[in-house]
């Protein structure tokens, strides 16, 4: 077995990671969606969002294992952030480097490995997002443009620790943060032949309800909010794109299936609404499908508009 070598720029690296306050830190839903989204996009039982410290690879978001972290020098992506590109290995038992692996030995029984390298705002490769299989697996060229988009995202929601694109109420990306992550999942989606559409989802009176009603006002925002939440999916991007409007881009869903899910996110937000005695609030929906031609922008448009013509009839 060959241990990873350290980066010429460790230390430099070490400080980088440190700045961004994310090790031992609690699971996100934001890296646990694209970890399902990769672990579902790939077929493989395993993928995770590693970080490497000094002396251990720790998981910031893990799809199928049960352990935490691991020893540096066992660590494969401890080898992947020495790459500036794709780390591929099809069959680890044919490797040198990793055929007497503990990993790979024992559970959990590594025999394909693939990661993309995962920068910090600084420039150095501070982890990897790896996907895992307990067969040999072939990874092409197309594969490892999918995987390196999206790392990107992830990229993105590092540089984004910042708060710059959150909504801080509502702890929703805010509109340049969704625009930023959604041109990311649009391209992805386009590539690998994924359908793609655009929900616009409109709360009508909630903002005027910020200073009359605050109590009101965080109540409403906060069943929206969870509503959106629980009727979404890992490879969904929803975010609160102004004050009163949210937008929701949504993968592998069909215009008939995103419109079954506007009407239960509508239903579980009316309903809590009425638990809680809460009147004089609407929420009107408005969907595009992408067809592979229109902008980002172009496909939020058709969504608003849609919504538009909606709250009129």
């Amino acid at each position: 077995m060959l241990k990873p070598s350290l980066p010429a720029n460790e230390t430099s690296r070490i400080a980088s990671l440190k700045k961004l306050n994310i090790l031992d830190t609690a699971p996100e839903d934001k890296y646990d969606r694209l970890t399902q989204f990769v672990s579902q996009l790939f077929g493989v039982p395993i993928a995770l969002f590693s970080i490497v410290d000094s002396k251990r690879t720790w998981y910031k978001s893990r799809i199928g294992i049960d352990a935490k972290e691991s020893h540096r020098n066992d660590s494969f992506c401890a080898h992947a952030i020495l790459q500036e590109e794709s780390f591929i290995v099809q069959d680890t038992l044919k490797d040198k480097r990793f055929a007497e692996n503990p990993f790979v030995l024992n559970k959990p029984d590594i025999r394909f490995y693939a990661a993309q390298p995962i920068k910090s705002p600084e420039g150095f490769n501070i982890g990897s997002l790896c996907l895992i299989d307990n067969k040999p697996k072939e990874f092409n060229l197309a594969s490892q443009r999918q995987l390196k988009q999206i790392a990107a995202i992830i990229e993105l929601e590092l540089a984004a620790r910042n708060g710059k694109a959150y909504c801080l109420e509502s702890q929703l990306l805010n509109h340049d943060g969704f625009n930023q992550i959604a041109t990311i999942g649009q391209k992805i989606c386009r590539d690998a032949d994924i359908p793609l559409a655009v929900m616009y989802f409109y709360v009508k009176g909630l903002a005027g309800l910020k200073d009359s009603k605050p109590d009101s006002y965080t109540t409403i925002l906060k069943i929206v909010v969870d509503s959106l939440k629980l009727s979404s999916t890992g490879s969904d991007v929803i975010a609160r794109y102004e004050e009163s409007g949210f937008v929701g881009l949504f993968s592998n869903c069909s215009m008939d299936s995103l419109t079954s899910t506007a009407q239960q996110i509508t239903n579980l937000v009316n309903n809590n609404l009425h638990h809680r005695r809460i009147s004089n609030i609407e929420v009107i929906c408005g969907l595009a499908e992408d067809d592979g031609k229109q902008s980002l922008d172009e496909l939020i448009f058709n969504a608003y508009m849609a919504h538009y013509f909606n709250a009129r009839n």
